[in-house]
């Protein structure tokens, strides 16, 4: 018989070599700050629609076609069980007549709340320390893939 199996290895965490611009992950407002992005506050709602990440018109030529796939690597503590949580969210943008990457402008895309939610504080009560969400987004073109290097809300790319 025929057993197939996963080839690969999965994806546990960020991709931290990359030549294209850290995206720029944009804090609506001053309902929130950077550093609780990915805290129980954002199961209270205080991001209704999203979380807006902005990519840099990137080198070479941007084309009608090409797939930018904007990853989000969550960890922090479940609100209800206390578990150490840890995830990874994409949002694919197919980059269509007139997205605004096409004119070199910034390219705004969304990431759901609902994605983001759930990623509470750990440590002690004493010193908590915040949910984290880092990110970065991958562009493909003609079959090649460019990463991009790694952001944070508070603005620190690596």
């Amino acid at each position: 018989p025929f057993k197939a199996g996963p080839i690969g290895n999965a994806q546990t965490g960020p991709q931290t070599v990359g030549d294209l611009e850290a995206p720029t992950i944009q804090v609506p407002g001053s309902t929130i700050a950077a550093k609780d992005i990915a805290s129980q506050t954002m199961v209270q709602g205080a991001l209704v629609t999203g979380l807006p990440v902005f990519i840099q018109h990137y080198p070479g030529t941007v084309a009608i076609g090409d797939t930018i796939t904007l990853y989000a690597y969550l960890a922090g503590k479940d609100a209800l069980t206390g578990a150490v949580v840890k995830n990874i969210c994409t949002v694919d943008l197919i980059v269509a007549n007139g997205d605004p990457i096409l004119k070199g402008d910034p390219q705004p895309i969304v990431v759901p709340q609902a994605y983001l939610a759930g990623y509470g504080p750990s440590g002690s009560e004493a010193q908590p320390q915040p949910g984290t969400l880092q990110m970065n987004y991958k562009v493909t073109q003609g079959g090649g893939s460019t990463w991009s290097k790694l952001a944070t809300p508070d603005g620190t790319a690596t």
